[in-house]
């Protein structure tokens, strides 16, 4: 199935599953474009946070019961910071340009999605990134 046909059987998804019309703060059918910091193991790129979650290059993401977060600058992406608790802290960091996929909602100075969709590899370090 072409990517074009994936995406928009997704979006009907999500849309069928937002259960409240209060949390969605931002729903576009064009996609948001966002930063995001994932670590680099090997040669994945995986959640921060849950240490499991995949990224890859022109691969959809969609988040299970969590959301993925993103920042809407890459300086933002390159200075977050991470819950002490998060499996992969420490870890080479990089930061990815993502299209995000809603409903969108509002977390600080990040935005939570329900998918992305990474489309280039915008940085590379180690931590710590500041």
């Amino acid at each position: 199935m072409p990517l074009e046909d994936r995406l928009d059987s997704l979006i009907r998804r999500i849309r069928h599953e937002v259960s409240s019309a209060d949390e969605v703060l931002h729903w576009e059918p064009v996609p948001y474009v966002g930063y995001k910091a994932v670590a680099k193991q090997g040669s994945k790129w995986l959640s921060v946070f849950d240490g499991v979650t995949e990224y890859s290059l022109n691969e959809l993401t969609v988040a299970g019961h969590n959301q993925l977060y993103v920042y809407p600058t890459h300086d933002e992406a390159r200075a977050a910071s991470f819950p002490m608790q998060s499996r992969l802290n420490g870890a080479k960091m990089v930061v990815l340009k993502v299209l995000c996929y809603g409903p969108g909602r509002c977390s600080g100075r990040k935005w939570a999605f329900r998918a992305v969709l990474p489309i280039a590899v915008v940085d590379v370090a180690s931590p710590p990134f500041r």
